[in-house]
């Protein structure tokens, strides 16, 4: 891990636009005279921030990506991080914005860009490899800062156990690597036998759950000073200094409740889940749950602490696990793909227990409020799915479903989340009017439920208030749209190059992913609670009876790569191009040969 600081100092308001700030392979002692102007003018491979956007050169990779850099004011820390998976972040006063590129190489340098109303900045935090050759300041405000990735010699890493100092009711083993509580429910605090290293994780696998006791384990970092003098506590509510621990979805520092509904909650961990610890090179402690990082716990912690794990209640058995294994366990819950939905992956979490707790689907609840939907559209009896990366991934599921007679495949909504749509008429508060959508008969719905098939329909923002208040999917030409007309519909090509108006047909794909394109489902800009300018898009998932369609090629590219999911560009899948493309796009004039089934809502640059 390698990382660069700098703190804004000087402004001088009269000019435009800000620094900009992010790594080169400019290596300006060898290869640069005179030094280019600006940042964008470095011929070699550049990717910085610049406002809000994230480019390589001159080519924009990702829009919104952070903080509008002209909102920043003296004082403000920017930083970059290279990463292990040779990933580039973007840290904005400490807080974590999220991979802004992929695929680095690994000789890099850092590069500030003093520009517009930015006059002087200091470096306030710089780690940098063993291998680092130069350190050289321009004098037109670029900075260039060593080596961030070179290719040196390391030494070993060190051999990371348990203390033997533990709990009365611990059972160390396996060269002190596993831990296991052997009688009661308390009494299993285990400690590591170094302090932590900044940037190095600390992460165990949760090994047999005891269903006999409530409640689980907890994890965090203390400061011992001496270890020998240090006195072990019954469980981790009994520290009252130096300490800060994640217990359930509760952060404590010194025995204190600092912040709640923190992560999925620890008492959700299933047998076989990796839970994580790490002090970043900012101070800031991290909680990983199966190599997901749950963002900043807490901050200031001070270095020399040493990981703390309580074995307590249900969990009683836990081994340390390697930092390298951490990508490969990654690997094996974002891979498996091309399964059957009967494929259920082990060691998956109930969405339930920690759904509620997820930012991204709290503020997709915000913006679904702001459509002013009646609630009886929804089933009030089923909490909603969030597909966003640290969801789907600890949910442990797998992407491609089968569904319907005969069987076909589709792909689940990554990125966006679920909203179920009410089917029967009887769920409504008496008086209110029949809705097509909606079905009396227990028998056709287990029928659709079971038989039909699984696609997505994209349309824009204005036109999901109007389609379920109708219970129907418009056409393109239908006169019922009033006011909204056709506009945003998409016309279905002909082989004639044409387009088709009145009598159009509804277009789906068993791949969200193409149903949502732009052609589809226009983008609309969203203001979130924290004021971030999100862009906002609809879909509705829905049930097709299997003969009333039409499969072909899609009628606009095929989206090969996606956005991620809310920024984890780390694990770009695209499950559009493992489907049929001779079949990813279903067309069919029979209104009555579909039902909704949910409405789905994606927010990008969260």
């Amino acid at each position: 891990m390698f990382f660069f600081q700098v703190r804004i100092e000087e402004l001088r308001p009269k000019w435009t636009g800000s620094l900009m700030i992010g790594v080169t392979k400019l290596n300006i002692e060898e290869e640069c005279s005179p030094i280019p102007p600006t940042i964008s003018a470095i011929s070699a491979e550049t990717w910085f921030v610049a406002g809000s956007n994230v480019k390589k050169n001159n080519t924009v990779l990702r829009e919104n990506y952070s903080i509008h850099f002209s909102r920043l004011s003296s004082g403000d820390r920017l930083g970059v991080r290279i990463t292990p998976e040779r990933t580039l972040r973007l840290s904005v006063n400490g807080e974590d914005m999220g991979v802004a590129a992929l695929n680095l190489p690994k000789k890099l340098w850092a590069v500030v860009d003093l520009y517009g109303s930015v006059e002087t900045v200091s470096v306030s935090s710089r780690r940098k490899s063993v291998s680092s050759t130069s350190e050289r300041v321009s004098s037109n405000g670029d900075e260039s800062f060593g080596d961030l990735g070179g290719e040196g010699k390391r030494k070993p890493p060190r051999i990371v156990s348990f203390d033997e100092r533990c709990g009365k009711n611990i059972e160390l083993s396996e060269k002190n690597r596993r831990a296991k509580r052997v009688n009661g429910y308390n009494n299993g605090i285990v400690l590591s036998n170094h302090p932590l290293l900044p940037d190095k994780r600390f992460q165990v696998k949760l090994g047999s759950l005891n269903s006999k006791w409530s409640s689980s384990l907890s994890i965090g970092v203390v400061w011992c000073g001496t270890l020998e003098r240090f006195a072990l506590p019954n469980s981790v509510v009994d520290f009252r200094k130096s300490s800060w621990l994640v217990c359930g979805d509760s952060v404590l520092e010194n025995g204190v409740k600092r912040k709640s509904k923190y992560g999925p909650g620890l008492n959700s961990l299933q047998e076989g889940n990796l839970l994580g610890i790490q002090v970043d090179s900012e101070g800031n402690l991290r909680l990983y749950i199966n190599g997901i990082d749950q963002g900043v716990a807490a901050t200031n912690i001070p270095s020399g602490v040493r990981a703390l794990v309580d074995l307590y209640g249900s969990c009683d058995d836990v081994c340390i696990v390697d930092e390298y294994l951490i990508k490969n366990n990654r690997g094996n819950f974002a891979e498996p793909y091309a399964h059957h939905a009967s494929d259920k992956m082990p060691n998956s979490i109930d969405s339930s227990t920690f759904i509620k707790n997820c930012e991204y689907m709290n503020a997709c609840n915000s913006f679904k409020n702001s459509l002013c939907l009646p609630d009886a559209y929804f089933v009030g009896t089923e909490s909603p799915i969030c597909y966003c990366h640290s969801c789907h991934i600890l949910r442990g599921e797998i992407g491609i479903h089968k569904q319907g007679d005969p069987v076909a495949q589709y792909t689940i909504p990554l990125g966006w989340v679920r909203y179920s749509v009410n089917f029967t008429q009887e769920a409504f508060p008496s008086g209110t009017p029949s809705n097509p959508m909606m079905t009396s008969s227990t028998s056709s719905l287990s029928n659709v439920l079971t038989t039909w098939h699984v696609a997505y329909h994209g349309l824009n923002i204005p036109h999901v208030r109007r389609c379920m208040d109708a219970g129907v999917l418009f056409q393109p030409g239908d006169s019922d749209f009033g006011e909204f007309g056709s506009e945003g519909f998409p016309l279905k090509r002909t082989k004639e190059g044409g387009e088709r108006g009145e009598g159009g047909l509804l277009v789906f794909s068993p791949a969200v992913d193409y149903a949502a394109i732009p052609e589809f489902s226009r983008k609309h800009d969203f203001v979130d609670s924290s004021k971030r300018i999100l862009s906002a898009r609809v879909a509705f998932q829905v049930l097709v009876q299997p003969g009333s369609y039409k499969a072909g090629p899609p009628s606009y590219p095929n989206p090969i790569t996606t956005a991620g999911y809310n920024g984890e560009e780390s694990d770009r899948v695209s499950l559009a191009s493992t489907l049929d493309s001779e079949t990813l796009e279903w067309e069919t004039k029979e209104q009555g040969a579909t039902h909704v089934s949910a409405l789905l809502i994606r927010l990008d640059g969260f």
